[in-house]
Formats: structure tokens, C-alpha cells, sequence
């Protein structure tokens, strides 16, 4: 009976050894996994961070181009009426300047410079 005791005693410490390297095993599976996974997220942050700089140096470049472009479109509309006078104008002027008409021609081009 001793015997039978011994034998399972052994036989539960070699059960109980397996266990605990099965154990060890799995703990240094799981550290290995941690660590891949902390090295993409890593990687992600890195790369996520890049992206955001690039993001903003986009965007500090972008908003004077756009303040630029919406000063160019006020100009040009403040512009429209002025250059459709001068386009009225300059037919008129070279009309008067064939027909010999300078007097008309320098009156014409008078009222251009008021624009």
C-alpha cells in the first residue's frame, strides 16, 4: 500500500511539474504576444502621430492660401463693374481717335481715369 502511495505521490509531483511548465509556457507566450502588441501599437502611435503633424503643417500652410484666395475673389468682384466700363470705353475711344475726333477720344479716356 505504501508503495501504491509513493507511485501516485510521484506520479501526482510529475503531473504537477508538467502543470507548471505548461504554466511557464503560457506566461511566456502571453509576455511575447504583450510585447509584439505593444510594439505595433507602438508603431501605429508613431505612425498615427506623423500623420497628424503632417495634418496640421497642411493646414497651417492651407488657411493663408484660402484668406488669400477669398481676398483675390473680393478684388475681382470689387473689379467687375470697373472693367466693364472700361470695356464700354475703349471701343468709343478708338471709334472717335479712326473717326478723327480726338476731342471726344481725350474726353473718353478722361472719364476712363476716374475709374
Amino acid at each position: 500500500e505504501n508503495q501504491m502511495l509513493s507511485q501516485a505521490l510521484e506520479e501526482a509531483q510529475q503531473n504537477l511539474v508538467k502543470a507548471l511548465q505548461s504554466g511557464r509556457n503560457l506566461v511566456k507566450t502571453s509576455e511575447e504576444h504583450r510585447k509584439k502588441t505593444n510594439t505595433k501599437m507602438d508603431t501605429m502611435e508613431s505612425k498615427f502621430n506623423e500623420m497628424n503633424d503632417d495634418y496640421e503643417a497642411i493646414q497651417t500652410e492651407f488657411i493663408p492660401l484660402r484668406d488669400r484666395l477669398d481676398t483675390a475673389k473680393t478684388k475681382i468682384k470689387a473689379m467687375a463693374p470697373v472693367i466693364k466700363e472700361v470695356q464700354n470705353i475703349v471701343p468709343k475711344v478708338v471709334r472717335a481717335i479712326a473717326s478723327g475726333k480726338t476731342g471726344q477720344a481725350r474726353q473718353e479716356l478722361l472719364d476712363l481715369r476716374r475709374l
